[in-house]
């Protein structure tokens, strides 16, 4: 009887290890896709806001680019917190990096119709976009090794 219950526990144990290996492996893949929509939408952002800058104001699809540019930021501002749900430190840290990027593409007079042309501002951009990727990925891994230090100590 002792033997059987033993085996039981043993075997219960054993799916419940399975499960839980399995459920963080589908959290962590999760979060890795989220990463890379991320990053995809943060490189397209960026083009367009260099291409944006680099035309002047009264351009004429420029309301259908300052919609693209927007919509892209507004989607990135609602979709990094996510990745950082269990990090408020680097989520802190990666709001004050998006708000320099954010800045940096809309500017001052990102939406202004007599506004010039300010090529210029690409530099501004790529740096701004650099900085959010680098903290993005290193926030995310940093994130990840302070989840696991957590759970495993």
């Amino acid at each position: 009887m002792a033997a059987g219950l033993g085996g039981f526990f043993g075997a219960v144990a054993k799916e419940f290890a399975s499960w839980l290996f399995k459920e963080i492996n589908r959290w962590r893949d999760e979060k890795a896709a989220l990463l890379d929509v991320l990053l995809e939408t943060v490189e397209s952002v960026a083009y367009l806001a260099a291409e944006h800058w680099s035309l002047p104001g009264s351009a004429p699809d420029r309301l259908q680019r300052t919609g693209k540019v927007v919509g892209r930021l507004h989607y990135c501002s609602e979709l990094y917190p996510v990745i950082f749900a269990q990090s408020m430190a680097e989520k802190q840290n990666t709001d004050m990096v998006f708000t320099r990027f954010r800045r940096a593409l809309t500017g001052d007079r990102f939406d202004d119709a007599r506004r010039p042309a300010d090529p210029g501002r690409t530099a501004e951009i790529e740096l701004a976009k650099y900085e959010l990727i680098s903290q993005l990925r290193l926030g995310r891994m940093r994130a990840t090794r302070l989840w696991r230090k957590a759970i495993w100590s």
